[in-house]
């Protein structure tokens, strides 16, 4: 991987960072912008796929036996 991804303290949301990481997966290295710079109402977008996301993965959850 090119990209090098500074580790900051923990002072953004968690569906902030999960929703950088979707897009950076998606994204890839082809894509000029940064999270920093895209629009707000794109960076909402993507909270609002990241939070379904994780409550679909949460709720397949099952308990350990």
């Amino acid at each position: 991987m090119d990209t090098i991804i500074s580790i900051e303290p923990l002072v953004r949301p968690p569906e902030d960072l999960v929703a950088e990481g979707m897009w950076r997966i998606v994204a890839g290295n082809s894509c000029p912008e940064c999270w920093d710079e895209l629009p707000e109402d794109q960076k909402e977008w993507w909270r609002r796929c990241a939070m379904h996301a994780v409550r679909e993965w949460l709720g397949g959850l099952k308990p350990p036996l």
